[in-house]
């Protein structure tokens, strides 16, 4: 990601890069960013639960990952599912997690559909915003490559997603779903 610590040395300073340890991708948060996480904390086992029961059975997922886009808040990597499989995942969380009353907190900021990497926060006001967004136009199309997902985390972190303050809860392996042949009568 040569393009993000060009910005970070010359064009935008100021703001938050992640590091390429940080880089991830949320498939929903079970809560919004709160001052008091403790009510959210203390239903884990319910949140568990409700993971449990959603994560039997999903095959890993493929995401290509291209191009760069930007919001009011941050810098972007898009990614692009090669199926419906991770929007269909996040169906049958959210419909796991509502069977076990534990839907306060969710889809909070907005409802997650997509499928991004961010790679920028910005903290603080752009010192040279068209000299940026010059810049990230140059980027609109690159491929940055695919990754299947094998492995999915329940997490509690910061804003940031820190790997620093991470602390992983429950680890989920996705696997290949095997369907046995139908049997001819």
């Amino acid at each position: 990601m040569s393009m993000c610590r060009w910005m970070q040395a010359w064009l935008e300073p100021d703001q938050y890069y992640y590091a390429s340890s940080d880089f991830h991708l949320t498939v929903l948060s079970l809560f919004t960013a709160t001052a008091d996480p403790e009510p959210f904390v203390a239903r884990t086992g319910q949140y568990v639960s409700a993971l449990d029961a959603a994560l039997r059975a999903v095959p890993p997922i493929n995401i290509e990952f291209a191009g760069i886009t930007a919001s009011p808040a941050a810098i972007l990597i898009q990614g692009f599912p090669e199926s419906g499989a991770l929007n269909d995942l996040r169906d049958k969380l959210r419909q796991e997690l509502r069977l076990r009353g534990v839907t306060e907190g969710l889809d909070g900021r907005y409802r997650l559909e997509t499928a991004q990497l961010t790679v920028v926060r910005f903290k603080s006001p752009l010192r040279n915003g068209e000299k940026l967004a010059a810049a990230l136009e140059d980027y609109r199309q690159e491929p940055f490559g695919t990754t299947n997902i094998r492995q999915l985390f329940l997490v509690k972190n910061d804003w940031y997603m820190s790997h620093r303050t991470l602390q992983i809860m429950k680890r989920y392996r996705l696997q290949a779903v095997l369907r046995s042949p139908r049997t001819q009568t």
